[in-house]
């Protein structure tokens, strides 16, 4: 992996907007600026200081590895939060259905880790041509997870007095289970044990299979686990955790081994997807070889039902109860006589199972989680006048993860998903392709999605930037690492044949440059899903090609950002319309396409609601919350019309306007101190000065007078050069 590069871009000359021209620049054509109008964003303020926007802005934290690793990497954090050792994770160039923005910022935050000392290692990868599937349990993933095992050692144990209660594995006995061939159980006693005999590599093999709850107090038939010990089992052995999620939303107690099932060691491959989740054969086969305690449980999720009015499946209801399995277990072994060392959890998962095992992986031990944690009696924390204390012998931090295709950051993907595609839907809105490609339809379709969708995209982009800020990032800072991160990818394609369809062109014999180019181009083109693959003017022209075979050197500056992301968008497995996450409560006929996808916005709610909305767009667009602001949404009687006229009255709650203006500075000004990141004097010095340069500008000054005030204003500002803020100033300036 080369070293990341952090140049920083030139600030761009105008602001972060959606721009309508075509071919056109600031200088012969304004840009146009979106917002939604003041009145809208009034009422959003009002939410946004209620309890529940901040009981909002919690859960999404807790859903999510990057706030926890950010602070910790830049020593912020103020739970306790220990992040795991070590990281493995993968996720495929076209799989893009939250964008690759989350898995940038992940691994800019595990590199700033791994620089201060604060975690041991990082192997992060995108694989060429890999779709959105199980592509974690490869041959090299396993020789990673040997080799880190290898390394660190067994633990030292805990000097404690062993111990026995209701948790105790080794005083169940018998009990009953019911299951089928996949693993799916209908019915099982509370507590069990039983002995399978299943055969692996030909030969019979034993494994003890202990089942029960993993909470003192459970409140959902799912918080069961099931814990497989192997003949082969040592005093050292490490927890092989194995998350059942599924898009954040099936987490069902399971069997993993089967009475009689047939595993096989050692026919693992690179990035082979190998699919069937925690029962694949291989992969069960590859972790009874090596004698490996493994774990499967369930958890509340968030498309449970509601429970005498209480949603419980809404952050961190997942993620506690992941914690308090790993807590069972552990205890287990702390204090029971469960064989294993508790200080060497690995902890996997694919998809929303790979976004949860990076969550838990991030907030080892952290005590955001203490309050849920003790409502269902998890092991390890006690509770005495108010004040909690964790037992540092067990702890739900675990050593590894390794992760694939981690649907993360779900509080922030609407914006993430613009941040990196609003350039190309605003050249799809105007037709700029369609020509081009051939291509009318899906996402190629001007009228995929309704003209409000498009000025919301605009308006989400804007957002992407602080959401860096707010990790102690830059913007430029996530762009060079997805950069890097894409030329680390073309190079293992080009001079190792790493990808996930190596057959696409003959890497050894490429000999030149140019012909490094040219098959990596057929790699490009060949992206899962990409239905513009024949267009000759697919963008593959953002990387170039130096060296010699076997040690090509890919290189993209940083002015190929605009046509990586471009590419990306054509070439992604799902490019979902705009709010691609929140759209919760969004009648079907508001966008077009039909019904909204939803995403994993049903993570985030009050106690009493199904979901509640985490991003201005997505609160505004909803019918429901219309009146808060003045608006009456159609009552015609005929469906088709009444879509018609609201996609219309949607339209209405945006503001265009030109630019650049001081009228444009003024709405960023006016958002930002909404936000809160401008506020007291910096805020009094920036309308000061904006105030002095609109009427030196009305008169006749000179536009070097103007300037200056501008100058002032955004110096006085104290926000960052990348601030909505100081780039439309910047913008004002370079026009006056």
């Amino acid at each position: 992996m080369r070293r990341m590069r952090y140049a920083v871009a030139t600030v761009a000359a105008a602001a972060l907007v959606a721009s309508t021209a075509t071919g056109a620049t600031a200088a012969t054509e304004p840009e146009e600026n979106v917002f939604l109008k003041p009145f809208v964003l009034d009422a959003w303020a009002q939410y946004a200081a209620s309890d529940t926007y901040a009981l909002l802005e919690q859960q999404g934290k807790m859903a999510t590895p990057n706030v926890y690793l950010a602070d910790v990497a830049r020593g912020t954090d103020q739970t306790g939060a220990d992040p795991a050792d070590y990281w493995y994770v993968r996720n495929g160039v076209p799989d893009d259905g939250v964008t690759l923005a989350p898995e940038a910022i992940l691994y800019a935050n595990l590199e700033n880790l791994k620089t201060a000392g604060k975690i041991d290692d990082v192997n992060f990868t995108l694989v060429m041509n890999l779709p959105h599937s199980e592509n974690v349990n490869t041959a090299e993933a396993h020789a990673w997870m040997r080799q880190i095992l290898a390394e660190a050692g067994p633990s030292v144990p805990a000097d404690v007095d062993p111990a026995t209660g209701w948790w105790d594995v080794s005083t169940y006995e018998g009990g009953s289970i019911t299951e089928n061939a996949a693993g799916a159980v209908s019915a099982s006693s509370d507590t069990g044990k039983r002995t399978i005999t299943v055969t692996l590599n030909g030969q019979p093999f034993t494994v003890t299979h202990y089942w029960g709850w993993y909470a003192a107090t459970p409140n959902s038939p799912k918080q069961k686990v099931s814990i497989y010990v192997p003949q082969n089992v040592r005093p050292d052995s490490p927890t092989y955790f194995r998350t059942n999620n599924g898009g954040w939303t099936s987490n069902n107690f399971i069997s993993t081994v089967v009475p009689g099932g047939v595993y096989t060691s050692g026919n693992l491959a690179f990035n082979t997807v190998q699919g069937g989740g925690n029962n694949n054969p291989n992969v069960i086969g590859e972790v009874l070889d090596q004698g490996m305690i493994m774990v499967s449980y369930g958890a509340r999720s968030m498309n449970d039902a509601p429970v005498d009015g209480v949603y419980q499946g809404h952050s961190p209801a997942t993620m506690t109860d992941t914690k308090a399995a790993i807590r069972f277990v552990k205890y287990n072994q702390v204090y029971g006589s469960l064989p294993g060392d508790p200080e060497r959890v690995i902890v996997t998962g694919m998809s929303g199972g790979g976004g949860l095992t990076t969550a838990v992986a991030a907030g080892g031990n952290s005590s955001d989680y203490y309050d849920s944690l003790a409502q269902i009696g998890a092991l390890g924390l006690t509770q005495t006048g108010g004040a909690y204390a964790d037992d540092p012998a067990v702890g739900d931090d675990v050593f590894a993860t390794f992760s694939s295709a981690p649907i993360i950051d779900s509080f922030r993907a609407d914006h993430l998903a613009e941040w990196m595609y609003n350039p190309t839907r605003q050249k799809i809105r105007d037709g700029v392709y369609a020509s081009e490609t051939g291509i009318t339809s899906g996402r190629n379709n001007p009228a995929a999605l309704a003209e409000w969708q498009y000025l919301s995209a605009a308006v989400l982009a804007q957002k992407g930037d602080d959401y860096t800020y707010e990790l102690g990032l830059t913007p430029d800072h996530v762009k060079r690492t997805l950069l890097d991160m894409m030329e680390t990818s073309l190079e293992l394609t080009v001079n190792e044949n790493k990808s996930y369809r190596p057959t696409l062109a003959d890497v050894a014999a490429v000999a030149t440059p140019e012909q490094a180019k040219a098959a990596l181009d057929t790699f490009l083109r060949q992206q899962d899903a990409n239905r513009a693959a024949a267009w000759a003017g697919l963008p593959l022209d953002w990387y170039t090609v130096t060296g010699t075979a076997g040690a090509f050197e890919v290189t993209i500056t940083d002015a190929g950002w605009d046509r990586l992301t471009e590419y990306l968008y054509w070439v992604s497995q799902w490019t979902k319309g705009t709010p691609i996450s929140t759209a919760q409560g969004l009648p079907a006929g508001l966008g077009k396409g039909g019904a909204f996808a939803g995403g994993e916005g049903l993570l985030f709610g009050a106690l009493d609601a199904p979901y509640s909305h985490l991003n201005q767009v997505s609160w505004a667009m909803d019918l429901l919350n219309w009146p808060l602001f003045g608006v009456t949404a159609s009552t015609n009687p005929n469906t088709a019309a009444r879509q018609a006229e609201n996609r219309e009255i949607a339209k209405t709650l945006f503001d265009v306007l030109p630019g650049p203006s001081i009228e444009v500075v003024l709405r960023h000004v006016d958002q930002a101190e909404r936000d809160g990141t401008l506020t007291g004097k910096a805020l009094s010095e920036v309308r000061k000065h904006l105030t002095q340069a609109e009427k030196l500008a009305d008169g006749s000054a000179a536009s070097r007078a103007v300037v200056a005030q501008l100058d002032n204003a955004s110096r006085k500002s104290g926000l960052p050069a990348d601030s909505n803020v100081v780039k439309a100033i910047a913008a004002l300036a370079a026009a006056s």
